[in-house]
């Protein structure tokens, strides 16, 4: 794909709202092609009075008190992370559902991937009648699998469905930089360099 690197990151959080929730745990793969070289796994600890939702709790497993006694402060976790996107210009960020990890990424971090890829928008685009979340585009290249929605779990799940696309799809720079807008899910945020693909009209006819 013409970059030295890839990122793939994950986020669980307190909700869908990057501006207004919180991270709770992140993990990241760096690989070399599509080799894993380094990983990283954190939980992240709260601002004082926020709190882990129940539903949250029930499809994560993870509770207010465990991410703030083995959670890592947040500026910490931002040394890692740049420390895994030394290059940006040459790291290509990728996540299932991008709009959503490089929104918390963004609003928590700072940080603004020069090149990202969303594998949820390559299914869309690929596989338009077939439903995008991760477990089941799992499922459809890989066989059964349960998802544990643990950040480090789904990064390697989101590296299997790339390989996969990879394999499928030669041209996958048409991919680079684009996120797709649908009826059931809105974008919770846009990079600057996003070229967007609008289907809320399309689907809706």
């Amino acid at each position: 794909m013409g970059l030295e690197k890839i990122m793939i990151i994950d986020f669980e959080t307190t909700g869908l709202s990057p501006d207004e929730d919180y991270p709770t745990e992140v993990g990241v793969l760096l690989a070399d092609g599509i080799k894993p070289i380094k990983t990283f796994s954190s939980l992240i600890k709260l601002p004082e009075g926020v709190k882990v939702p129940e539903f949250i709790t029930n499809l994560t497993g993870l509770t207010t008190e465990k991410v703030n006694t083995e959670g890592t402060d947040k500026e910490v976790i931002k040394e890692e992370l740049l420390d895994m996107i030394d290059d940006n210009t040459n790291t290509l960020v990728v996540a299932h559902n991008a709009n959503f990890d490089l929104g918390f990424l963004y609003h928590h971090f700072g940080i603004k991937p020069k090149n990202f890829m969303c594998t949820r928008t390559i299914e869309f685009l690929t596989n338009p009648q077939q439903s995008t979340s991760l477990e089941p585009t799992y499922k459809r290249y890989f066989g059964e699998i349960e998802q544990e929605h643990r950040a480090l779990f789904d990064v390697y799940m989101t590296l299997d469905v790339l390989d996969a696309q990879m394999k499928i799809h030669q041209d996958m720079q048409f991919f680079l930089n684009k996120m797709i807008i649908t009826p059931e899910r809105n974008l919770v945020y846009t990079p600057d360099n996003a070229k967007i693909l609008d289907f809320t009209k399309v689907l809706q006819k």
